[in-house]
Order: C-alpha cells, then structure tokens, then sequence
C-alpha cells in the first residue's frame, strides 16, 4: 500500500520529530531508558514511521529534481544534505521569496545566491556606497 500524505502533514511530523530528538526522546529509540515525563510508546511503530518518512524524503527529491534542469552534482548534493536535516525541497536556507511573494524553492534560491555571490557588480554596481556620504546623518536606504 502506497503512503499518501500532504507536504503539509509531512512537514509537520518531521518538526514533531526533529522537536523529540532535541528534547532527547529519540536517543533511546532502542532501549528500555525513558525520560521522567514521556508515555511509553511504541519503538516499533516509531521506528517504522522514521524509515516511512526516510522513503518519502528520498522520493519528494527525485520528484523535485525531475523538475529542474540542468541539475550539478553539487546541487543534488546539497539538496540530499537538506532534506535529510528535515527540511523541505520547496524552502531554502536564504528565506528568498519570488516577485509573487512565494518563498523559492531550494536549487532556485541556490543558484541565484550563487549568481549574487559570483558577480555582484550586477546586482550592486561597482560600490554601492559611492554616492553616499558617510559623514551625514542620513542612512542611505
């Protein structure tokens, strides 16, 4: 039976996962040790959920890179390194949004930071500061 879920839910889970493990409830997933405040639960269905989730990461990526073109090495790369930190492929660590205000997806925000950050004559001029002058009190923006 394929598992259907919603990026919405997924992404949910995975915060209530990543939340556990920082808490220190997943350190013990196969032991008996239970902190104080924790109800027992089931390691098995805990654990099938995690490889379940796993499986789904893996295939949200192949989905998403299908999509975009051109895709390096190092691109996939980070990519995997991203979503396997819980992350989804339809955010990026740059928070950078298109002009409708949608927040862009990872390999999009990534290879326009790397065009900013290759070449920011084109973004920002020679020195964005050369018509300013540092000894008025205005701020330049």
């Amino acid at each position: 039976m394929a598992m259907n879920i919603s990026t919405a839910l997924f992404e949910d889970i995975l915060r209530r996962l990543d939340y556990m493990d920082r808490q220190g409830h997943l350190k013990n997933l196969y032991s008996d040790q239970r902190c104080g405040h924790c109800p027992p639960r089931d390691d098995t269905a805990l654990w099938e959920l995690s490889v379940k989730l796993k499986q789904l990461q893996q295939r949200t990526v192949e989905i998403y890179s299908s999509t975009i073109s051109n895709i390096t090495a190092q691109e996939m790369s980070d990519l995997n390194e991203w979503v396997a930190a819980g992350r989804s492929v339809y955010d990026n660590p740059y928070l950078l949004h298109d002009e409708s205000g949608n927040i862009m997806d990872f390999i999009s925000a990534c290879r326009i930071d790397s065009e900013i950050t290759d070449n920011p004559e084109l973004f920002f001029g020679d020195n964005p500061f050369t018509d300013y002058d540092f000894n008025e009190d205005e701020l330049p923006f």
